[in-house]
């Protein structure tokens, strides 16, 4: 079983940037420091994250790259991959699947040969 974010998911975000500042320790750094947050969507339904991290000594970049899928195609990823779709689900919990949710998850088997 897996999950993925669904193309629903990637609908109700915009592209953004925010900056915020530390006046002590925070999430990222255990002193004070800005962090500055961007966020590009790309084609395919890629989504970059870029948390850009200034402190006294260092500026420090973190890129999240999130791929959001379409169910369809990631049936036919998996039948193409060689694996038996058992059940989907609307996430890890056994949840029904809905075209609205923000997650999907994939119970998959693998044939084995005789």
């Amino acid at each position: 079983m897996f999950d993925v974010f669904t193309i629903a998911q990637f609908l109700t975000l915009n592209e953004e940037q925010t900056w915020e500042s530390k006046e002590s320790e925070g999430f990222w750094r255990g002193e004070p420091h800005h962090v500055l947050n961007q966020r590009w969507k790309y084609p395919d339904h890629v989504l970059l994250e870029q948390t850009t991290i200034l402190s006294e000594d260092e500026v420090t970049n973190y890129y999240l790259w999130t791929t959001y899928f379409a169910k369809d195609a990631l049936i036919k990823e998996a039948r193409v991959a060689g694996f038996d779709i058992c059940e989907i689900f609307g996430d890890v919990k056994g949840s029904p699947y809905s075209e609205e949710g923000s997650t999907m998850a994939m119970l998959l088997k693998k044939p084995f040969p005789i």
